[in-house]
C-alpha cells in the first residue's frame, strides 16, 4: 500500500525556539500538535541531520518505525563524482526504481 514519508527539516515549534520566540496564538499550538502527530503516524521519516532526529526525541516527541537521516541533495557538480552509473542501476547494484508521485508539504515562514 501507500507509504507516508515525512522529512523533518524544522518543525514550528523548533523555529520559534530557535527565533526566540514563543507559541502565542491558538493556530501555533495547533500547529506543533498536527506537526508532532505527523512524525508519529508517518510509516517513514526522514531527516537531513541527526541533530533533528535527536532535538525531536529530547522535547518527547515519538518518531516514525523508521527514522533517518539522510543527507539533502546537492547537484552532482557540488559533490565531486561518487561513483559511476549504468543505465540499470549504480555500480553498488542498487537498480533504479520509478516514482509515480511527489508531494511536498513545506513551511514558509517570515524571518
Amino acid at each position: 500500500g501507500t507509504q507516508f514519508v515525512m522529512t523533518a527539516h524544522g518543525t514550528m515549534a523548533w523555529a520559534l525556539y530557535a527565533n526566540g520566540k514563543w507559541m502565542h496564538k491558538p493556530d501555533d499550538i495547533e500547529t506543533v500538535y498536527m506537526e508532532r502527530q505527523m512524525v508519529r503516524l508517518a510509516d517513514h521519516l526522514v531527516s537531513p541531520s541527526q541533530y533533528m532526529l535527536q532535538w525531536m526525541l529530547e522535547e518527547g516527541w515519538k518518531l516514525a518505525p523508521n527514522a533517518y537521516v539522510h543527507p539533502n541533495m546537492l547537484p552532482n557538480h557540488k559533490l565531486g563524482i561518487l561513483h559511476e552509473k549504468t543505465d540499470a542501476g549504480d555500480v553498488m547494484g542498487r537498480s533504479r526504481m520509478g516514482v509515480s508521485e511527489v508531494v511536498f508539504f513545506g513551511r514558509i515562514e517570515t524571518r
